[in-house]
């Protein structure tokens, strides 16, 4: 069989010049030239599929080609912004979380200094800084979004109900 430059190789797949090396150095037959090097169809087909199971050039295709479709819609999702880099959200929620937490330890000293009691404003830094120690050893992963029922009060609405 006609064997074929990687490059070219490459665009016939519709895959990059990198994955094709990747294959490569996973052990797919490459014949090296003093120029440059070779791939056969064959050769490729034995290896992709493991020697295993006869190939399927239109199932293959198909495959590719919703792989290439996947991969395109994500990059427009991402765009349009309904898709998110998952490093920008960590950088984002760590900022919120360390506003979040200043806002929280700023409260005791602007209570005592409305109220002009030392006394309240060692009781409210006592009960933040519980609540940021409670807050820091919860496991996000353990968390799992509870379905609210909109006819059962929150426990904050409770409590303003109680307070009224």
């Amino acid at each position: 069989m006609r064997k074929y430059p990687i490059l070219e190789f490459a665009r016939t797949l519709g895959v990059s010049v990198r994955v094709v090396y990747n294959w490569r150095d996973r052990g797919m037959p490459v014949e090296e030239t003093p120029t440059q090097s070779l791939v056969d169809f064959e050769d490729w087909a034995k290896f992709y599929v493991g020697g295993t199971k006869s190939l399927n050039f239109q199932e293959e295709k198909a495959r590719l080609t919703k792989y290439q479709a996947d991969r395109e819609q994500i990059r427009v999702e991402e765009a349009k912004k309904n898709l998110l880099n998952a490093e920008q959200v960590e950088r984002a929620w760590s900022n919120l979380v360390a506003a979040f937490k200043s806002r929280m330890l700023a409260i005791p000293d602007r209570m005592a200094s409305i109220t002009g009691n030392a006394e309240l404003k060692d009781d409210l830094k006592s009960m933040v800084y519980e609540a940021l120690n409670e807050l820091s050893k919860m496991d996000a992963k353990d968390l799992e979004p509870e379905e609210l029922d909109e006819s059962e009060p929150s426990d904050f609405e409770e409590q303003e109900e109680r307070e009224d």
